[in-house]
């Protein structure tokens, strides 16, 4: 019986950064010899710091394919199912002609 596809090729990609950003409050600094960067110019945008993607994942297109794929598995199946059926009782039809072939002949 034919299998699921594992995966998809899919030509949609998306991407997004995501920046760094300290939320407002008190920034302890405990080596201040050792440090580099100027703290005013830390970023305090929290709320931009992270740029949400937009959805591109569809749960119902993708259970619709899902389910497409598993019915014509299905279907697959069963057809292959009824061929074996039907090539058995050809065989078997044959075997009986051929049988009574044999006896029409024995009795000749």
């Amino acid at each position: 019986m034919p299998s699921m596809p594992t995966s998809r090729n899919k030509n949609e990609s998306e991407h997004s950064t995501t920046h760094s950003a300290v939320s407002e409050g008190t920034i302890i600094i405990r080596n201040k010899d050792n440090q580099k960067q100027d703290i005013n110019e830390l970023s305090h945008d929290t709320e931009q710091a992270n740029n949400e993607l937009k959805h591109i994942f569809n749960k119902q297109k993708e259970q619709d394919i899902i389910d497409q794929t598993q019915l014509v598995s299905e279907i697959g199946g069963e057809t292959l199912t009824m061929l074996n059926h039907i090539d058995r009782i050809k065989a078997e039809s044959k075997a009986k002609e051929a049988v009574e072939k044999k006896k029409v002949k024995t009795r000749d």
